[in-house]
């Protein structure tokens, strides 16, 4: 799994390998410091919802 690089401003604007992620509304950033382990980034923002797929149960 090849991760993305984050960076965080002075605005709290995200950027994921450079590029911004826009319409976020809340975000929690979870890393130790002393940990060999990536950190967890997990982002709300506002989407529009088109089609929504499943795969169908057998």
């Amino acid at each position: 799994m090849e991760l993305k690089e984050v960076s965080i401003d002075a605005n709290e604007r995200i950027f994921l390998n450079g590029k911004e992620i826009e319409n976020v509304t809340g975000y929690k950033l979870e890393h130790f410091a002393d940990s060999s382990e990536p950190a967890k980034l997990t982002v709300t923002m506002y989407v529009n919802v088109g089609r929504v797929c499943s795969e169908s149960q057998k």
